[in-house]
């Protein structure tokens, strides 16, 4: 399969990588294939490497119970309003 068109990779702060058809064609010896595992590794590297990412951003399962419990918050707050409107 040809490789028709171009790919730019833009990494902060101002690295813009612009690979060109016949380069990705001919990447690593083995061609388009290999550029795409190339790219994905890349992105993969500076987005999901962190070494204390579960510092930063709560697990799942946190984020899920957590959501839950204000569900049941508000559907209590809803049906209390309904059912003991004076209070």
């Amino acid at each position: 399969m040809p490789v028709t068109g171009l790919c730019r990779m833009v990494r902060p702060p101002y690295n813009h990588t612009l690979t060109l058809p016949d380069r990705i064609a001919a990447w690593d010896g083995e061609g388009a294939a290999a550029y795409v595992d190339w790219l994905v590794g890349e992105a993969l590297s500076v987005t999901a490497h962190a070494a204390n990412c579960e510092e930063v951003l709560p697990a799942f399962e946190t984020v899920r119970r957590l959501a839950s419990q204000q569900r049941c918050a508000r559907s209590h707050a809803l049906l209390s309003a309904l059912l003991l409107p004076g209070r």
